[in-house]
């Protein structure tokens, strides 16, 4: 059975606690729901208490942190294995400690084997000011596959003052949209992306690159992934 990409949602929102409808398609074998946050705080934490689906509380795999003093970002990752994927809308609820513009991006597997996954957190973080046109790799990451037909996915995120472009690598796939969000310093833009595995030891450079098309006068980059293998 291969890993395959069913379906992504994405949301935002700027609250303590952000509701959204979500459905999961029927007829996906072995499911994992995986639900990756990117949210301006200041200052800076982890500021994520908590997501469900259908009252179903996810597990936390990973949270990135920028703590540049201008910069505040956290990317949090979530998983959920055998979510409901009964065609049905239902809540998917995002709990925070301190609101902030947040982007969400919920995206459903079929085919994954919660049996011996990994989960590997990767954090890229910086913060420059007036730079324009500054390129930056921060939401870049070197993989080195330690199996076979897994998956890796990830959200790589910015905040920025002007306008900025996301470069993805030809190793992702993107499936969430690149999005923006909020104005001014508050604004942030992210996308959800994945890599399928090859050949066991072989790495490959995943990610995005941002460029600044103005002022990265209070920017700052971050990243967060999440590992797990093909079901057998």
């Amino acid at each position: 059975m291969s890993i395959l990409f069913k379906s992504v949602a994405t949301f935002t929102g700027n609250a303590a606690t952000i509701t959204s409808s979500l459905t999961l398609a029927a007829g996906s074998p072995n499911p994992v729901l995986i639900v990756h946050v990117s949210t301006k705080v200041s200052p800076v934490g982890d500021v994520v208490s908590g997501v469900t689906y259908n009252g179903a509380a996810m597990t936390k795999a990973v949270i990135g942190l920028d703590g540049g003093a201008a910069a505040q970002i956290a990317t949090d990752t979530f998983y959920l294995f055998n979510p409901t994927t009964d065609g049905a809308a239902h809540n998917l609820v995002v709990s925070y400690s301190s609101a902030g513009n947040s982007i969400i991006f919920a995206a459903l597997y079929s085919g994954v084997n919660k049996v011996g996954n990994t989960i590997t957190p990767v954090v890229g973080s910086g913060s420059t000011a007036g730079n324009a046109g500054l390129t930056r790799t921060d939401l870049e990451i070197t993989l080195s596959n330690t199996f076979a037909k897994g998956l890796t996915t990830m959200i790589g995120s910015a905040k920025n003052n002007g306008a900025i472009t996301l470069t993805i690598d030809a190793n992702t796939t993107q499936r969430g949209s690149k999005t923006t969000f909020g104005s001014g310093v508050s604004q942030i833009h992210a996308f959800m992306g994945d890599h399928a595995e090859g050949a066991i030891g072989v790495s490959d450079v995943i990610g995005g690159t941002i460029t600044a098309a103005a002022s990265l006068a209070n920017s700052g980059v971050e990243m967060s992934e999440m590992r797990t293998r093909i079901a057998t």
